[in-house]
């Protein structure tokens, strides 16, 4: 009897294992029709929905929503008169006013793909131990502080510095102006001290006297000075600008951001 029982509550458990499979599936698949919908309709999502959370009716107000609740039209004014966006009144001072930001962070983005191709590179052992102690290992080390971490820096702070100081930018030739010397500059050292390291790499391996190597690479190191000396004198621009502005930059009314006087001459 008590066999009968066990096999009994066997079969039963057996089967009733059998009837949750399909109930499984039909759970999988009710999933996965919600996911389909979901796909054909997006603006019915977790992630529309937390960067367009007003819908874009035609009173003011409901534009004016839509516009401070979005997580990219919120750095724009709500709202502007209609000539103060015409072309022949801005002179596109509205994009010339994000024109620094975006130019440094793409240089310094495009900076880290040499960064990260020459880390890789030189973690090879028989290149590792031709360039030990040159001067590659300085160029490697200023493309990633000097080439890639300077240049989102000064972005940052061209972008950011003008919000707690309530002003304007002083000079955007001067922001250029330092940009370029920057760039330069910055080129001109990492390119003669790559091939300075590789002029010493080779005195190393071959055992050339080292007065003979000194020679070799003294133009290259006349180069690195003249780079060395253009990024000086751009942070020197960079600085004389950043005072300007504290000092004579265009005071933002309360209330203001400072972007929002880009449409305003």
């Amino acid at each position: 009897m008590a066999d009968q029982e066990n096999g009994g509550s066997g079969k039963q458990g057996l089967t009733g294992l059998v009837e949750e499979v399909p109930e499984g599936t039909k759970a999988l698949k009710t999933k996965v029709e919600e996911q389909v919908q979901t796909l054909k309709r997006p603006e019915k999502t977790q992630l529309f929905k937390s960067m367009f959370r007003v819908k874009h009716d035609d009173s003011e107000r409901s534009r004016a929503l839509s516009v401070l609740s979005n997580v990219f039209f919120h750095l724009h004014p709500a709202k502007v008169n209609r000539d103060a966006v015409r072309y022949n009144y801005t002179w596109g001072m509205g994009g010339i006013t994000f024109y620094l930001f975006i130019v440094l962070t793409i240089t310094g983005v495009l900076l880290a793909i040499p960064l990260n191709m020459q880390g890789g590179f030189q973690q090879t052992r028989a290149i590792n131990w031709y360039i030990h102690g040159t001067g590659w290992i300085v160029a490697h080390a200023h493309l990633a502080l000097l080439g890639f971490s300077t240049f989102l820096e000064a972005a940052a702070v061209y972008l950011g510095l003008q919000r707690p100081m309530k002003r304007k930018l002083y000079s955007l030739p001067l922001g250029n102006m330092r940009f370029c010397t920057l760039l330069i500059g910055f080129s001109i050292y990492w390119i003669s001290m790559t091939i300075a390291g590789l002029i010493q790499g080779a005195g190393k391996i071959y055992e050339v006297p080292y007065i003979d190597v000194v020679i070799a690479e003294h133009p290259y190191m006349i180069a690195r000075w003249l780079g060395g000396t253009l990024v000086f004198v751009s942070n020197i621009i960079w600085l004389y600008n950043m005072w300007m502005t504290a000092r004579a930059g265009t005071v933002i009314p309360a209330g203001r951001m400072p972007h929002e006087l880009a449409y305003e001459r």
